[in-house]
């Protein structure tokens, strides 16, 4: 990690692609930290994303990937037994349009690949785990395993440090933080609706007809242009 990287440049990062990576927990059911993790282990806090691909999670560019590539230097490991030895390789990766399109060919990534699925054998001819499985999904640490398990990385430590990350009290200070932002940012529009007054959306004025309960109950409020 580079000098002087500090708390608030990974907040930063956080902060960026937390609601694109919120709306692909909702869709899919993998849990919101674990993205994050990945997002975090893969581009070092997202200082070390390959330049011009807004790869968030350094998927390869294989022969079913039909859109730009980048080409990079990466860290593999090659296995003698259960030995595992780091070697550095020149290969080529997806390139998105940004970092939403990362998040979303994530999801679109594992959900076409059958071996994600539970689908064929690995080269010990070990049976693919469902990461898809509900059981699996529901427990980040259990997913983080599973999807070492079915070769998204070749590091034997993957697993291990995806849940140090999620665990770790930067990301829980970083969560923590965004958080209590929406909860102060949903109680200023909660106290500004009541006073009646217009707001600002979109370049549009909106004014509330209906309200937000105390208790953050929706009762069909409706904003009206």
């Amino acid at each position: 990690m580079p000098r002087g990287y500090t708390f608030e440049d990974k907040a930063a990062f956080i902060k960026k692609i937390y609601k694109d990576v919120l709306k692909v927990s909702k869709k899919s059911g993998f849990p919101v930290e674990f993205i994050l993790a990945q997002a975090v282990y893969e581009t070092g806090w997202g200082e070390l994303v390959i330049s011009g691909s807004n790869n968030l999670f350094n998927i390869k560019a294989d022969s079913s990937w039909k859109g730009s590539k980048k080409k990079s230097s990466t860290t593999e490991f090659v296995y003698t037994g259960d030995e595992a030895s780091p070697i550095k390789v020149e290969d080529k990766f997806r390139a998105y349009g940004s970092y939403t399109e990362s998040i979303d060919g994530w999801l679109d990534f594992l959900q076409s690949n059958p071996r994600y699925h539970g689908v064929g054998v690995n080269s010990k001819g070990q049976q693919f785990v469902d990461i898809f499985d509900p059981v699996i999904k529901g427990d980040p640490a259990l997913l983080a395993y599973a999807l070492w398990y079915d070769g998204f990385a070749t590091d034997p430590h993957y697993a291990e440090t995806l849940i140090s990350i999620m665990r770790g009290p930067t990301m829980k200070k970083i969560l923590e933080k965004i958080k209590k932002e929406e909860t102060e940012n949903n109680n200023s529009f909660y106290n500004r609706s009541h006073s009646g007054e217009t707001l600002k959306r979109d370049d549009s004025d909106y004014r509330i007809v209906h309200r937000i309960e105390p208790d953050g109950s929706n009762r069909g409020y409706f904003i009206s242009p």
